[in-house]
């Protein structure tokens, strides 16, 4: 996880003092500090406002290296970024593969059988690529309409980070109950549980399960359909 490292370097990018960068995040400068030094973790709003500075989400703000040493002295004044997915993966020449969602744990995990005898197609999407985009699954049933409908195609970026979630964000999970394409939210009651809701919420109730129950996840960064 790269989130203090990156904090630390999206304010170097920046050319701003720790006073400077606190001013516009609303912190004070010890509080900016101590967050860069290790010493005070930094909450969601922080967290967050540090995103939309820099760009990027959250979850990459976590998953993403953003790097101030590897660029040169003369490319940083000109505030050149270069943010490194530091992401191993498996390597895919003809594109980003199709997957049955019932693969997706092995899939994730590098699973050589998986690799071999799940994949149903490739496909060569760019913007996907540069979002981290690792695989595609279709969508089945109606849970998600009108958000997304049957046989709709997501785009999928592992998360590996399950401390941290974007409430609100559409995820595919692989849990005890089976894989799931659900919008996760906050469960205020007990922290050891995740709401799990469907957009289409008449036919298909919300229910808690626990974040330990959660083997693999990946959020959804896009998708593809054909009208």
């Amino acid at each position: 996880m790269y989130l203090i490292d990156n904090i630390r370097n999206i304010r170097k990018l920046s050319k701003l003092t720790q006073s400077e960068f606190a001013n516009k995040l609303g912190i004070g400068r010890t509080v900016l500090s101590n967050i860069e030094i290790g010493v005070t973790k930094p909450d969601i709003d922080i967290i967050s406002k540090i995103a939309q500075f820099h760009g990027i989400s959250m979850d990459d703000l976590y998953n993403l290296e953003i790097s101030y040493d590897a660029i040169p002295k003369k490319q940083a004044r000109t505030k050149k970024i270069i943010n490194l997915i530091k992401e191993p993966a498996i390597k895919y020449e003809k594109g980003i593969p199709l997957i049955p969602i019932s693969a997706m744990a092995g899939f994730a995990n590098g699973d050589t059988q998986v690799i071999d005898y799940e994949i149903i197609e490739n496909y060569v999407i760019p913007e996907f690529l540069e979002k981290g985009v690792k695989y595609l699954i279709r969508v089945g049933g109606s849970s998600m309409y009108p958000k997304y409908s049957n046989g709709d195609l997501l785009a999928c970026r592992p998360v590996h980070d399950l401390s941290f979630f974007q409430w609100g964000k559409v995820y595919v999970l692989d849990t005890d109950q089976g894989p799931l394409v659900k919008r996760l939210f906050q469960f205020k009651e007990d922290k050891d549980l995740i709401e799990c809701r469907s957009d289409n919420h008449q036919n298909y109730p919300p229910f808690q399960i626990a974040k330990t129950s959660i083997r693999k996840i990946s959020i959804v960064v896009g998708v593809i359909r054909i009208e």
